[in-house]
């Protein structure tokens, strides 16, 4: 059973007009994809480990130099062709995505999340962190099993909410909140099991 929150345990009229269930619905799986990383004293962004890029780096490059091989010599199956299609779309999307930026600008006074979403520190009122409980399947078998899932979202001054960052790591989670808390000067709601 999950843990209902009582958001008047916060004692804050912003913390009573709160969702305190998770943005997202489905399952953001049990691992972290991006590590938060300080750019000196004026930036904290979350980047995607060198291991990830370089896999979707190769995955295109792949996939596309087998496009081009096919092309050239006229060989190759239409199975052959479409997964060698499907490669390098999957790495070029995964490049693309991990290009995205999601971090925290002093300079600018503003979060970043990808190219377009963009929230002032001055709109920000505090940041949240939030849990619930989720069954995934497990290999080889796919047994089901409980785990769980974390997300830190910025809390905004009339009460919405916006995601920064999710996944199934709480000690390192609640880590990056406690670093953006203090980056920010924006309090942390931890109110995650």
């Amino acid at each position: 059973m999950q843990k209902i929150l009582n958001p008047k345990n916060f004692k804050d009229p912003v913390a009573q007009k709160t969702e305190w269930t998770p943005i997202f619905k489905e399952s953001n799986g049990n691992f972290k994809i991006k590590r938060l990383s300080q750019e000196g004293e004026t930036r904290v962004e979350f980047k995607s480990p060198a291991s990830s890029r370089v896999i979707y780096r190769n995955c295109a490059l792949i996939g596309l130099a087998a496009l081009a091989a096919m092309v050239i010599t006229k060989n190759g199956s239409i199975v052959i062709r479409v997964l060698a299609l499907v490669a390098a779309l999957v790495g070029c999307w995964g490049m693309y995505m991990q290009s995205q930026p999601t971090g925290f600008d002093k300079t600018s006074g503003v979060f970043k999340r990808g190219r377009k979403q963009r929230v002032k520190f001055d709109d920000i009122y505090a940041l949240q962190l939030i849990s619930r409980v989720v069954q995934v399947k497990t290999p080889p078998k796919g047994e089901l099993k409980k785990i769980n899932t974390y997300e830190l979202n910025l809390v905004l001054n009339d009460g919405s909410r916006v995601n920064v960052i999710a996944h199934g790591g709480s000690k390192e989670i609640r880590e990056d909140g406690d670093t953006i808390s203090n980056f920010i000067n924006k309090p942390l709601w931890d109110a995650a099991v």
